[in-house]
């Protein structure tokens, strides 16, 4: 028996030996033109990729180079989806029972463009997949049955400096673009959480925001859920986004839960906060310090718990609640105090000669409103307040 189980060792050893052997020694890059033109038929777009290897490490282990996916955009050299490197590692054995396992998966520098089509839809930029036209696909989309679950699962998916670019032809404004985005994707199956961490810069070229959590797919075409979900931003980024000024600190915000499906986003109960934030405004003379925010929402309102900031040797303070804040005409209730504001360091000076005021200022106010812009929020503004100056 010994004998036995020696010589099917000796041969499932062989086996692997000349497995790995082949895989080592094969060029699959001479079925470049081949797989180049499959891609480009599956994705109803050109296609380019500058070389392709296999080897063997533990697995099978794919290398892509210069991969180019895309009619070219009206920037030269402009993509749907362009990648420097791609690499791949494969265990063999689970592929004879029918189930993918990918130990990792690498992209390097990818550059994904994404345009927003005039039907409101967003697709990569020049990749028009054809429909399918199978009579069977067809039946399947009209009984609405759901759709197998591949059996995929993906130890590790790693993204490297990328960028992805958005677009929107019909909008005036020049778009949007995240550089040096670094993501790592941990334990990808369908059905089972999935862990992810990133950092990326937005509308700046250094990395300003940071978030982590955890997301289930049910499947590619959802339902999809996030928890745990925790991210960190630069509030530089309120002055690149055009509020002027110049702003110092963090935002952090949470999201114990939401659910995306087909109606939109439910389930949702997040959190935002900053803690000794500062911002100096070309419209006050003095800044505003030790800026303190807390609010949370939920699938109905928009509670902001309390704001507080001292400003000019005094201090604002403010909470409020929004509720039915996705509907066109939420319902908000605020409450605002100012406390001992010294106008002289608040109010920028005009000029040598000019009128300028004097004293401690204070004022409260309470009311309630309805709407989202200004015309319908100052037709249904009501409330009381006090205002006092002293010397």
């Amino acid at each position: 028996m010994r004998k036995f189980f020696l010589i099917l060792g000796c041969l499932v050893l062989g086996l692997c030996l000349t497995a790995g052997l082949f895989i080592a020694t094969f060029n699959i890059d001479r079925y470049r033109p081949q797989i180049v033109g499959k891609i480009s038929e599956a994705i109803g777009a050109p296609a380019e990729l500058e070389r392709i290897s296999m080897g063997w490490s533990g697995g099978l282990a794919l290398a892509l180079k210069g991969l180019t996916l895309g009619t070219p955009g009206p920037q030269e050299g402009e993509r749907g989806l362009a990648l420097e490197r791609v690499r791949v590692h494969v265990k063999l054995f689970p592929l004879l029972r029918k189930k993918i396992e990918i130990v990792s998966i690498v992209l390097l520098r990818p550059q994904i463009h994404l345009v927003r089509e005039s039907s409101g839809s967003v697709q990569l930029q020049g990749i028009h997949p054809p429909q399918a036209s199978s009579s069977k696909e067809q039946s399947a989309a009209s009984s609405g049955a759901p759709s197998a679950v591949p059996n995929v699962s993906i130890g590790i998916i790693q993204i490297e400096n990328g960028e992805i670019i958005f677009s929107d032809p019909a909008s005036a404004s020049s778009g949007a673009t995240i550089r040096d985005l670094d993501l790592t994707l941990k334990n990808f199956s369908f059905g089972e959480p999935l862990d992810f961490h990133a950092k990326a810069a937005l509308l700046g070229p250094a990395q300003n925001v940071e978030f982590r959590g955890r997301a289930i797919l049910a499947s590619a075409s959802g339902p999809y859920s996030v928890e745990d979900f925790e991210i960190i931003a630069d509030l530089g980024l309120l002055e690149k986004a055009g509020m002027g000024g110049r702003w110092e600190g963090s935002l952090l915000g949470a999201v114990d839960r939401l659910e995306i499906n087909e109606t939109g986003i439910r389930d949702v109960k997040a959190r935002l906060e900053t803690k000794g934030a500062k911002a100096v405004l070309s419209s006050l003379k003095a800044p505003l310090e030790n800026l303190n925010l807390k609010a949370e929402i939920d699938q109905t309102e928009v509670r902001l718990e309390s704001l507080s900031a001292d400003l000019a040797g005094g201090k604002i303070l403010a909470k409020g609640v929004s509720k039915n804040y996705l509907s066109s005409a939420p319902q908000t209730q605020v409450a605002i105090g100012m406390d001992r504001l010294n106008l002289q360091e608040l109010i920028p000076e005009k000029g040598e000669g000019q009128p300028a005021l004097h004293g401690i200022f204070s004022a409260g106010f309470e009311g309630e409103a309805q709407g989202m812009a200004w015309p319908a929020i100052s037709r249904t503004l009501t409330g009381s307040g006090a205002i006092s100056l002293a010397d």
